[in-house]
């Protein structure tokens, strides 16, 4: 290590290289809660979103499901025992609203 980099680590707290400012460094003090509180809302949407999408493919696999849907709803092609998630989210939004 050289002499200069001996003084710049023992100025910046013992770090030899400069960290790198965040992007809430560009926000002001006052809305900075603000952001934070929005990003993670966004994030729980995605999260509820997703967890949402994974139960409605469950179902479209489900085969005593696809037979209840057969039953109630015309399906132009046949998929060998599998509905889409389009058909199923529709079936849920006719049947349980």
């Amino acid at each position: 290590m050289t002499a200069h980099m001996k003084n710049r680590s023992s100025k910046e707290g013992g770090c030899a290289y400069k960290k790198k400012s965040g992007p809430l460094t560009f926000i002001c003090e006052e809305d900075r809660l603000s952001v934070l509180t929005t990003v993670e809302a966004i994030e729980r949407f995605v999260l509820c979103s997703e967890i949402s999408m994974g139960i409605i493919q469950m179902i479209a696999l489900n085969h005593a499901f696809v037979e209840m849907i057969e039953q109630h709803r015309y399906l132009r092609t046949s998929r060998k025992g599998k509905v889409s998630e389009a058909t199923v989210i529709d079936y849920l939004r006719k049947h349980l609203s």
